[in-house]
């Protein structure tokens, strides 16, 4: 039996993408995306701002103090919306079985694209490639059995990597992991 391999796509930097898309000039400065509200918290950095240490959560006055004077763009909801569907495009090419979760999570199912692709390194090389060439933006990937176990792969793995679940998806290999990782888990 053919095991399933679903990928759990975090599109990280999609808000800077739509920015920059609109404004091709903060390509080649950090900035961050956030209201201008006092207390208002970044709700995603450009490539430059990550690479300066600058995380999504941190307080815009927390910014200014590490980096000085950093540009604050605000969100664009509808150039954010474009570019998710031009990702959602990209991503269609490697499989119709995908469900996007929230605004910046997307699972595939790409079980059956895998020799269509030559394999999952080859199909993960090239959605990876793909993103970022055409939409801006370089996404973290969880790969597992499911859906769940690719979110948690893609929780405990690197924030810009491909990530695969770090133990055996059973009950053993599982109980290890912190219980906030379950997030889907319900009680009825």
């Amino acid at each position: 039996m053919l095991q399933r391999e679903i990928l759990h796509v975090q599109l990280v930097g999609l808000h800077a993408a739509a920015a920059v898309a609109g404004r091709p000039e903060l390509a080649s400065e950090p900035f961050v995306i956030a209201h201008s509200t006092p207390g208002a918290r970044v709700m995603d950095v450009s490539p430059l701002a990550h690479a300066r240490g600058i995380r999504i959560g941190s307080a815009v006055w927390e910014v200014r103090a590490m980096l000085g004077q950093v540009t604050a763009i605000a969100p664009d909801l509808q150039a954010y919306t474009t570019r998710r569907a031009d990702a959602i495009d990209v991503m269609l090419r490697y499989t119709p079985q995908l469900q996007p979760l929230g605004n910046d999570q997307v699972f595939l199912d790409v079980t059956g694209s895998l020799r269509m692709c030559g394999g999952l390194d080859a199909l993960l090389e090239r959605l990876r490639a793909d993103l970022v060439e055409e939409i801006g933006i370089l996404p973290a990937v969880g790969i597992a059995p499911n859906p769940l176990l690719a979110r948690i792969a893609n929780a405990v793995g690197s924030p810009m990597g491909i990530n695969h679940l770090p133990c055996q998806p059973t009950r053993e290999g599982l109980a290890n992991l912190p219980v906030e990782l379950l997030w889907v888990v319900e009680t009825r």
